[in-house]
């Protein structure tokens, strides 16, 4: 939920204010308004907790191979440009 500096609601649904547990949103150390996550159920299930593990897994392989076909990609376009640069 989102909560102005008077800790009015702007997001959210205000009947649920009492479980909130606001946290200072500050610019310039002057709090501006508040925000903050009602509670959920904790994940628990093998299975959901095994598909967790497993998004973590593949999103860290897809960052991984970002990161590898930038740094490829980079070479190959300095290789490139030292090629126009440098002919011969």
């Amino acid at each position: 939920m989102l909560l102005d500096a008077d800790e009015s609601v702007l997001f959210g649904q205000e009947a649920l204010l009492p479980q909130l547990d606001p946290h200072p949103i500050q610019n310039e150390y002057q709090t501006v308004g508040f925000f903050g996550l009602l509670p959920g159920n904790p994940v628990s299930q093998a299975s959901d907790i095994y598909f967790m593990e497993q998004q973590a897994n593949l999103f860290f392989r897809i960052a991984a191979a970002m990161i590898l076909l930038s740094v490829l990609d980079s070479g190959h376009i300095t290789l490139i440009k030292s090629r126009q640069l440098f002919p011969g």
